[in-house]
């Protein structure tokens, strides 16, 4: 494996190869220094040559991009063991060393999407570790709709996916920019991580829509509101699926609702045309909210979905007020 193959996420990904399984693992700029080298040397690259050689796996690093404090690392084979042990022996690299683990809790991140949420471990935290310094926590990235299935219904696969593997695991709530995929943590042994890894690849994470353009997959990118204003306020956003046939409802009258939503919030929120969504053979609208403040946005993302299930549930009161349609 070559250093410009580390560069290119999407040539495996597109060049037809039959390649059934694979884990994206979202890594801050240290994070991929300490896999690859500060100037991806030959000394460093070699690490990751001999993983994909001994697993006989491939592995791919996104480029980085200019503004981004984050990369992504692509594991993918025809065998899910196969990922799930080489995910196991590239996690083992961010554990044991006393030096490499103190940079990595003392990082600052201005990626929000970096940031751990989970508490700093300790050996009282989990059944089978005697030295946190053997304990690493790594964020995976899934599409919305595999998320929901992680999950589970009322918390139980995830809840059983932290039992069996005594691991700590939380999903965000909100989506990486324009994308549909959101990160899921996990906090523990490495080998527990590659074995609730290989526990998720066998779940039935079919996506709730064949449209691709509802499971748009992130990758490191500088937002197009912040590109030429280096100097301009930090933009926090969140892309929201409707859909269409809420969409009206939501937007009201002359686009009255939205707009009191939009000046309540005091955010932007970006409405695709409906000629766009046709173009993708789209069942939803998607809606990109926008705002200097991540509270701002949260609260107009909370306020938008609880808009769409009280008109959900208006919508259900009166189908059942219908008479039926034969009746006299």
């Amino acid at each position: 494996m070559s250093s410009s193959s580390l560069k290119t996420r999407d040539s495996a990904e597109t060049s037809g190869e039959h390649i059934s399984h694979s884990a994206r693992v979202l890594l801050s700029l240290l994070e991929a220094e300490i896999l690859v080298g500060k100037e991806e040397d030959d000394t460093m690259t070699t690490f990751l040559k001999g993983v994909e050689t001994q697993k006989n796996v491939k592995l791919a690093l996104s480029e980085i991009k200019e503004g981004c404090s984050d990369r992504i690392l692509l594991i993918q084979s025809e065998d899910a063991k196969t990922v799930s042990e080489t995910l196991k022996k590239i996690l083992e690299s961010f554990t044991g060393d006393d030096e490499v683990m103190l940079k990595l809790l003392q990082q600052e991140h201005k990626f929000h999407f970096l940031k751990i949420l989970l508490p700093s471990p300790t050996e009282l935290d989990f059944e089978n570790v005697t030295n946190k310094n053997q304990v690493t926590t790594t964020r995976l990235l899934f599409s919305n709709s595999a998320i929901s299935a992680i999950i589970g219904k009322n918390g139980a696969v995830i809840k059983k996916l932290m039992h069996e593997n005594d691991l700590r695991i939380l999903a965000s709530k909100h989506y990486l920019p324009d994308s549909e995929d959101r990160v899921l943590e996990l906090q523990g042994l490495p080998s527990a991580i590659g074995n609730a890894w290989l526990q998720i690849s066998q779940l039935n994470m079919e996506p709730r829509s064949e449209n691709p353009f509802s499971e748009r997959k992130y990758s490191p990118h500088l937002a197009k509101a912040l590109r030429g204003s280096a100097d301009r306020a930090a933009e926090f956003r969140s892309t929201v699926m409707i859909p269409e046939e809420f969409v009206g409802a939501l937007v009201g009258r002359g686009g009255n609702r939205i707009a009191n939503l939009r000046k309540y919030t005091k955010t932007k929120i970006l409405i695709e045309s409906q000629d766009s969504a046709k173009e993708t053979s789209s069942q939803k609208r998607t809606f990109v909210i926008v705002g200097n403040l991540e509270r701002n946005v949260q609260i107009a993302e909370k306020m938008l979905f609880s808009n769409l299930e009280t008109e959900r549930g208006r919508r259900k009161a009166d189908s059942y007020g219908k008479p039926p349609e034969n009746s006299s």
